[in-house]
């Protein structure tokens, strides 16, 4: 059947939830020279901060993934989008280093519930043959987010204080509840607007399954291999990503010399060219690695980590942005959409929520231990960025040959 289906509306409400996600997530790095000049902060409590969102994020995954498998995903990315919201507000009421520290730990524990949620109903509402393609067109967003992020919150800045901007950001989170709440269904034979073309097109059957389905503890899910390792592989993987987007201001401005101006603009560039790459990479999986995910992701990952050592080495600002664009590319971000596509090959979709909140959480201890460790690599070098790219580099590597012990073959759990 041609022509706009249900499930590319339900697509396009998933991929504004993760673009105000991240723009919610980003806007607190842009805002915190104002945040740190205004409450006396030091770099240290600074970094704290921002390590609580994903003390907040990493914990609470898999309790988000339960909540998604025993609640459905519609309640429970509404109860997300309320929550994160009224969390960026209290951001802006905030009056110093204890307050923020605890209000940016719940704000990680609103934003934890929305990704297992989201992965659920694409495993639900996609046929096998499309979430790929689902998957990255709904993870592109994530590369929008920390591109735009920056602009709106100095927009912001030329007329308010850093607090409206919290205030202001909250707005949209609150609008997209609005929206998943009135138009978002658990399931394709909930939505009274589905089609039987479409139901049969998602599923292969002409009626809805009405069979009993097992429930599977957390103890069980565990036992699966699949599961233990694609939470590792996303853990390695995370180093790179979170260290990349969390030290990349810093390099271009204490490294290359970018005046502040030019950094933001130039910092921008990398996600730009890593959302072109997300909206191609189905294409390129399907078309030159006939669909085979684990060798995609074994490619673009050592082309990141290749790309990642030529951009350090670089002989001049032109060719390191040029090499720091291929390496967001194909090192952080064309993987997303493969790769989430993969447990929704090896794992039921009865468990996909609490599956994809313990991988999830492999990434978010990452990204807690990523900036930490970084900026400890580049203190004790004395400020050389040399080792903080190794680890990048290896984290990569490490996550390229790791994927090829995957097994595709459907398992019940």
């Amino acid at each position: 059947m041609l022509g706009w289906k249900r499930r590319n509306s339900l697509l396009l409400v998933l991929w504004l939830v993760f673009f105000v996600a991240y723009m919610d997530r980003i806007n607190f790095s842009i805002a915190v020279p104002f945040i740190t000049k205004e409450l006396g902060l030091m770099p240290t409590q600074v970094g704290a901060i921002m390590s609580a969102f994903f003390v907040g994020y990493g914990l609470c995954q898999i309790f988000g993934g339960i909540l998604a498998d025993k609640f459905g995903p519609r309640k429970t990315m509404t109860l997300a989008l309320c929550w994160w919201s009224v969390f960026t507000i209290f951001t802006g009421m905030t009056g110093g280093f204890l307050s923020l520290l605890v209000v940016r730990a719940l704000f990680g524990m609103g934003e934890s519930m929305q990704p297992p949620a989201s992965w659920k109903l694409i495993a639900t509402w996609f046929p096998p043959q499309e979430r790929v393609k689902a998957n990255a067109l709904n993870l592109c967003s994530i590369a929008l987010g920390p591109a735009f992020a920056p602009l709106c919150v100095v927009l912001i800045l030329q007329y308010f204080d850093w607090r409206t901007v919290f205030y202001i950001f909250s707005i949209p989170g609150f609008i997209m509840a609005y929206v998943i709440w009135k138009h978002v269904y658990n399931k394709p034979e909930m939505d009274p607007k589905m089609t039987k073309e479409e139901w049969i097109e998602i599923t292969g059957s002409a009626e809805p399954q009405t069979a009993a389905r097992e429930k599977v503890t957390f103890s069980q899910a565990l036992k699966n291999r699949n599961l233990v390792l694609l939470a590792i592989i996303y853990f390695a993987f995370n180093i790179p990503f979170w260290g990349f987007l969390s030290w990349l201001p810093s390099y271009l401005v204490t490294v290359r010399h970018f005046a502040i101006v030019k950094m933001g603009i130039t910092a921008s560039i990398p996600f730009f060219t890593a959302f072109c790459g997300m909206l191609v990479s189905n294409s390129i999986c399907n078309r030159i690695f006939h669909g085979n995910k684990q060798h995609f992701l074994l490619a673009t990952w050592i082309i990141g980590a290749i790309f990642m050592y030529l951009s350090y080495n670089a002989t001049n600002e032109n060719l390191c942005i040029l090499y720091l664009s291929l390496a967001s590319a194909f090192g952080m971000f064309m993987c997303f959409g493969p790769f989430w596509s993969l447990p929704m090959e090896t794992l039921s979709a009865d468990v996909m929520g609490m599956a994809s909140g313990f991988i999830n959480t492999g990434g978010q201890i990452a990204g807690f231990v990523a900036p930490l460790l970084i900026g400890y690599l580049i203190q004790v070098t004395g400020g050389s960025y040399q080792s903080a790219f190794t680890l990048m580099e290896i984290g990569l590597v490490a996550a390229g040959i790791l994927i090829l012990f995957i097994k595709t073959k459907k398992v019940s759990s």
